[in-house]
């Protein structure tokens, strides 16, 4: 009998095509915008890695990982915020103690308690005992204007870190495993990012990996929530974020 190409060993053959092993095993999905609807997912540990450093912020998305994953029964990735929200609405109690014990509560409160003043319906203010309602810094708006305007450049580092912890928050949940060989494979070389080559191809595979991890979430995420966010944008700064959208469509798509 002729043995099966190794190279393709691991692959589903569906006809006469084979189906790369991330896409079989993640199943159907659809084209997701990281811009329009993985920003305000994954905004926050952004946001944390503005406040306290790429270190710490990787640290507060994998105990927020492990958290997630000692608590959800159905162990759902607990990198976008509306997942958060179906996961613990109703144990909120439950979450903040876990947050609590992981040495993680207060970075989390100081970091997005601001954000949580601006977008008072974002899906974390659960984590909230009592609901943020002002600045505790005025000049916040201003801050966070540049902050957002880096994200937007998906190849940048600030937006490939905090895409970085989504994909390290789906490793440690076991919502993503990668064969050795494979460029994702060598996740720590990130930290070099944009400076060696390795790390760049790295960045690449995150990139690519947080669609196919967002498209395999299509019809579970909540669209009232992306539209929420852009909305208050707008009502915040309206000029500021459609610079934003101008700047974007000029030289990203």
């Amino acid at each position: 009998m002729k043995k099966r190409s190794r190279v393709l060993s691991d692959y589903k053959k569906v006809g006469k095509k084979f189906i790369p092993p991330f896409i079989h095993m993640l199943g159907p999905m659809k084209n997701v915008s990281y811009h329009r609807s993985g920003i305000p997912e994954i905004i926050w540990m952004g946001l944390l890695n503005e406040r306290f450093g790429i270190a710490r912020g990787a640290e507060i998305a994998a105990k927020f990982a492990e958290n997630a994953k000692e608590l959800d029964a159905e162990n759902r990735w607990a990198a976008p915020m509306t997942a958060i929200h179906d996961a613990f609405v109703n144990q909120s109690k439950e979450l903040i103690s876990g947050l609590d014990k992981k040495g993680i509560l207060q970075d989390l409160r100081d970091g997005l308690h601001d954000f949580t003043v601006c977008y008072p319906e974002n899906p974390l203010k659960i984590i909230f005992e009592t609901q943020p309602s002002t600045l505790k810094d005025e000049r916040y708006l201003s801050q966070y204007k540049e902050v957002f305007s880096s994200f937007f450049e998906k190849r940048g580092r600030p937006a490939i870190m905090m895409q970085a912890n989504a994909i390290y928050m789906a490793f440690i949940q076991d919502k993503l495993k990668v064969n050795k060989g494979l460029a994702l494979a060598d996740f720590p070389e990130i930290e070099k990012y944009p400076n060696t080559e390795k790390s760049k191809q790295v960045g690449a595979s995150i990139c690519a990996a947080l669609n196919m991890m967002f498209a395999h979430q299509v019809g579970t995420t909540h669209e009232g929530w992306k539209s929420y966010f852009w909305n208050q944008g707008f009502i915040l700064e309206p000029l500021q974020i459609q610079k934003v959208w101008e700047d974007y469509e000029e030289n990203f798509q």
